[in-house]
């Protein structure tokens, strides 16, 4: 199986998984991870270590951009098993996840089948021909291996696809970020002459994240005699702040604004330990304190933040927050960017600390466009203005 930098326990459970099944005990394999840490690089290797094995490989993959009708997954792994056998696929009526599962058990005869099921957070909603297929799964030659986005988000998740089954019809494994040593290879590798400093700055402002990393290399790689840049604008051709803004996007829109909300504090001046810092974003962006002082521990966990000497919590480096607090995302119906004072006064980051619910009640004003000292409409500032004098937090509403 093709080398993944950091994945050899994964795929060595995948190929340990393809053995089993080929000997008639399948299984439910759930790669799990956050976002960007390589989930479908990996199912992708398997799929092709399979094809490799001798197994009939059928793979989909769900996407989040629009609502699938009912059992849309199943209709296309239908085709799929259709192709397989030079077989015209029936259109003229909606498959069945039972029928679905017989067709699979059908092909198991004649070699054993690997499905692969690619963000399946996004399948459609009606699963029950997942059900169906693990229910007999460890009496089969089929091993079914699906990607599931792992990561702390502020509101609840969806249970878990392999919540409540055993071990022996279904297990998980977590991705985790890139060690440091190992990040730090891969910039080599792009910046073979590069400085320890320069290297460590693509570290940190990559947070070990391979989606991050690639997307930051690809865009500074050839520079590496230069300082990285802390913002973004200085990009070229911008993979870092499209990938950080994909980041943002997979969160969902509550945990986007809590975490532009961290950056635009930053950038502000605020300081302060993650417990403070919590109750004044969960105050800000009208969430639940306990949820984002969860998320605040789970993205330092993820190194995303870091926590100064000072014990204040900040984002690991200004390039990651100076990202966030610039990147305005898509424009659609129900977002809508607002502008914060990039240079909130000493007099505001006092009041925070004497007063919390009125330096939040400050900070809504902003977002809502007034001025926070005499709660007028304030205009938008010209454009050019804008790029170098404002950071933006963008709410869903």
């Amino acid at each position: 199986m093709g080398h993944l930098l950091e994945r050899d326990d994964a795929l060595a459970l995948l190929t340990s998984e393809m053995r089993r099944t080929a000997n008639g005990h399948g299984r439910l394999v759930v790669l799990r991870g956050a976002s960007g840490t390589g989930r479908s690089a990996l199912l992708e290797a398997a799929t092709e270590h399979a094809k490799d094995s001798g197994f009939l490989a059928l793979s989909v993959r769900c996407s989040p951009e629009e609502t699938p009708p009912p059992l849309s997954t199943v209709s296309h792994l239908m085709g799929s098993v259709a192709m397989s056998h030079r077989a015209e696929p029936d259109r003229t009526e909606q498959p069945d996840g039972a029928e679905f599962c017989r067709a699979l058990h059908a092909i198991t005869e004649e070699s054993p089948v690997l499905l692969a099921v690619d963000d399946v957070q996004f399948a459609d909603p009606a699963r029950s021909w997942l059900t169906e297929a693990v229910r007999r799964i460890d009496s089969s030659r089929i091993l079914l291996v699906v990607t599931e986005r792992s990561q702390y988000d502020i509101p609840l998740p969806p249970p878990s696809l392999n919540r409540a089954l055993p071990a022996s019809v279904a297990i998980a494994h977590t991705l985790s970020p890139l060690t440091a040593s190992a990040a730090s290879a891969l910039v080599r590798t792009a910046a073979p002459t590069a400085a320890s400093t320069w290297v460590a700055d693509c570290v940190h402002a990559s947070a070990g994240n391979p989606l991050l990393l690639q997307a930051l290399l690809e865009d500074v790689g050839a520079e590496s005699s230069s300082p990285l840049p802390e913002m973004s604008a200085a990009l070229y051709p911008g993979s870092y702040p499209a990938a950080v803004g994909w980041w943002l996007d997979s969160a969902g829109a509550v945990t986007r604004q809590v975490a532009r909300a961290l950056a635009v504090a930053e950038y502000d001046g605020l300081r302060e330990p993650a417990g403070e810092l919590a109750r004044f974003l969960a105050a800000a962006c009208d969430t639940d304190p306990a949820r984002t002082l969860g998320w605040l521990t789970a993205i330092r966990r993820l190194r995303m933040v870091r926590e100064g000497e000072d014990g204040s919590v900040r984002y690991a480096h200004p390039l990651s927050s100076g990202t966030l607090c610039w990147e305005t995302g898509r424009p659609n119906a129900g977002r809508r960017s607002v502008a914060r004072s990039p240079t909130r006064c000493s007099a505001e980051v006092t009041t925070w600390r004497q007063s919390p619910a009125n330096c939040c009640a400050a900070v809504r004003s902003a977002r809502a466009g007034l001025c926070g000292r005499c709660k007028t409409q304030r205009a938008p500032p010209p454009v050019g203005t804008a790029l170098r004098t404002r950071s933006a937090i963008c709410a869903e509403r």
